[in-house]
C-alpha cells in the first residue's frame, strides 16, 4: 500500500458556520482554504463553469463576502472550486480560520472586527 501524498498547497479546514449563497440558494460548505473551497450542491455545475458567489455565516447572512470561484470538481453531492482571490475574500477567510483555531491572525488587517464583517477592508 502506497501512502497518501497531499498535493494541496494550502490546507483545506472545515467551514464551519459557513455557507455558499448562489443565487438564492444556500450551500453548507464542507472545507475551505485561501486557495478554494468545497461545498455541497447539485448537479447543476459544470467543471470550468465560473461561479458568483457570497460566503457568508449562517447564523449572520449579513456577515458575508462576494466571490469568483472556477469549478475544477463537481458530482452530485458535492462542488469543489477555486477562488479568484481578492483582498476582501482573504481577509474574510483568515478571520474565519483564526475564529475557528482560536489563533488571531497577526496581521490587522485580517482581523475580525468587532460585530458583523462585510466585504470591506477595515
Amino acid at each position: 500500500m502506497t501512502d497518501f501524498i497531499e498535493r494541496r498547497q494550502h490546507p483545506r479546514l472545515p467551514g464551519h458556520g459557513l455557507v455558499v449563497v448562489v443565487g438564492r440558494q444556500m450551500f453548507p460548505i464542507a472545507n475551505l482554504s485561501i486557495a478554494g473551497l468545497a461545498f455541497q450542491g447539485g448537479p447543476n455545475h459544470q467543471v470550468g463553469d465560473t461561479l458568483r458567489i457570497r460566503i457568508a455565516r449562517i447564523d449572520a447572512p449579513e456577515d458575508c463576502v462576494n466571490a469568483v470561484v472556477t469549478v475544477r470538481a463537481a458530482d452530485e453531492f458535492m462542488v469543489r472550486g477555486e477562488f479568484h482571490p481578492t483582498l476582501p475574500l482573504m481577509s474574510y477567510i483568515v478571520a474565519h480560520l483564526g475564529d475557528i483555531s482560536g489563533i488571531a491572525p497577526t496581521y490587522p488587517a485580517f482581523r475580525r472586527a468587532t460585530g458583523p464583517r462585510t466585504s470591506r477592508v477595515p
